[in-house]
């Protein structure tokens, strides 16, 4: 009985439903996977680290920048400012001596300002007449002639003339002269000044009231009478002259130069004119003789003239009956020389139309440094004060392009017609060469 419920026990604790589960043995670790991982998770903060340093430094480094351009531009201005404080305190220096210069000068002429008002005080009480004057012959002489001009200045006169109305109708009627200075129209019921409108006449103004009524009137309404017509143009050779005056001396030297090369133009285009007149009978005359086989005559046709082809065309007929060799090194020996005068003095003109700008430029220069000379001394107030490098930077200007585009145009032109010419003398001499050569070949004369 013992021993079966011994057994019954045993099987009951070896039996699954009734034995008690032991718990899982733990897995084994491997040291190599935890190093592993431990270096990833370091590898993973060092990174994370690194961005946040990076992220760091750009935004120090642009901080940095800014500060950098903050600093330049302070200092560009403190620069600035110590340059006009400079500017300002080299003005003041010269105003303080232009100070001194005045104190000095009115101090040293108070004295002779004094005796001067003396002399005009006791002048006053006892005035002498002009003849009384201790003055020079010719001062007195101006003098009594100022003073005559003044008292024939102060007559009023009447005489007859016509005028125009302010509708421009013209009117006969009574003009009254008030000196030098005004003249008043009256025509039945128009009375009032009259003002000078060029060749036309004097014409009455409107709105204003006649002679006789502002006679006795403290001020008188009129219009200055000007002799000279307002319209008249003016002078063209004095405007000219006040041009190139303003031009200054680089002006001056522009139009030396222009006036130059328009010699030089003249005297080139009289040559080639020269040289081309009687061309085409000098060659008819030699191809005549050549044709018949007078050469003698043929030269002394040549000799008998002196333009450029009956030259060369002598050197060839004096070369004719040598070889072909010795032929052309004759002509070509001829034509060089003619060619150099032909072509004589183009170089120079060539180089006084490329200069006279550059003069005009140079003058362009030399205008505006004097203008902010000016502009530096006086200041911008007063244009008439720059006026005058104004004026010499454009008048040089303008007197380059007018020196340069004609003498250019027509040194050009010129150029060509001596080409043309040459040209024309090498054809000649062909002709004459084949003439003779055709002669012999026919078995004409020689």
């Amino acid at each position: 009985m013992n021993k079966r419920f011994a057994l019954i026990l045993m099987l009951m604790a070896f039996t699954p439903s009734y034995a008690e589960k032991a718990p899982p043995d733990p897995p084994k670790r491997d040291p190599l996977s935890e190093l592993k991982l431990a270096y990833q998770k370091e590898l993973a903060y060092l990174q994370a680290e690194k961005r946040s340093l990076t992220k760091q430094l750009a935004q120090h480094e642009k901080e940095a920048s800014q500060n950098v351009k903050q600093a330049k531009a302070s200092l560009q201005s403190l620069r600035q400012t110590h340059l006009n404080l400079i500017a300002e305190l080299e003005e003041t220096k010269s105003r303080h001596q232009n100070l001194v210069t005045n104190r000095e000068e009115f101090a040293s002429g108070e004295g002779f300002a004094n005796s001067v008002v003396e002399q005009a005080r006791s002048l006053t009480k006892n005035p002498p007449s002009v003849s009384e004057l201790p003055l020079p012959e010719a001062l007195s002489e101006a003098l009594n002639g100022l003073l005559a001009q003044i008292e024939q200045g102060s007559k009023i006169s009447e005489e007859p003339g016509e005028f125009f109305t302010p509708e421009g109708n013209k009117v006969q009627g009574t003009i009254v002269n008030v000196g030098h200075l005004f003249k008043f129209g009256e025509a039945k019921d128009l009375k009032g000044p009259l003002v000078q409108r060029g060749s036309l006449g004097a014409q009455l103004v409107a709105g204003m009231k006649g002679f006789e009524e502002q006679r006795k009137e403290p001020l008188m309404e009129a219009m200055i009478w000007n002799e000279k017509d307002p319209y008249e143009p003016e002078d063209q050779g004095s405007e000219i002259f006040a041009t190139v005056e303003a031009g200054g001396v680089i002006g001056g030297v522009i139009l030396g130069l222009g006036l130059f090369a328009a010699g030089l133009l003249l005297w080139r285009a009289f040559f080639i004119h020269r040289s081309e007149r009687g061309f085409q009978k000098t060659f008819q005359d030699v191809a005549q003789c050549v044709k018949t086989g007078h050469l003698t005559k043929a030269q002394l046709v040549c000799q008998k003239r002196s333009e450029p082809l009956s030259r060369v065309l002598s050197k060839t007929l004096g070369h004719l009956r040598n070889d072909r060799e010795t032929l052309e090194n004759a002509v070509s020996e001829q034509m060089i020389k003619e060619s150099s005068g032909l072509d004589r003095f183009a170089t120079f003109i060539t180089v006084s139309a490329a200069v006279a700008p550059l003069l005009g430029l140079l003058g362009t220069v030399t205008g505006m440094i004097a203008t902010f000379d000016m502009i530096r001394v006086f200041g911008t107030g007063d244009p008439k004060l720059l006026s005058g490098g104004i004026s010499e930077a454009l008048v040089t200007t303008m007197l380059g392009l007018i020196v340069a585009i004609p003498t250019l145009f027509f040194g050009h032109l010129l150029s060509a017609r001596a080409d043309r010419l040459k040209e024309q003398l090498e054809r000649a001499v062909l002709q004459v060469v084949n003439m003779d050569h055709y002669r012999e070949s026919e078995g004409g004369p020689a």
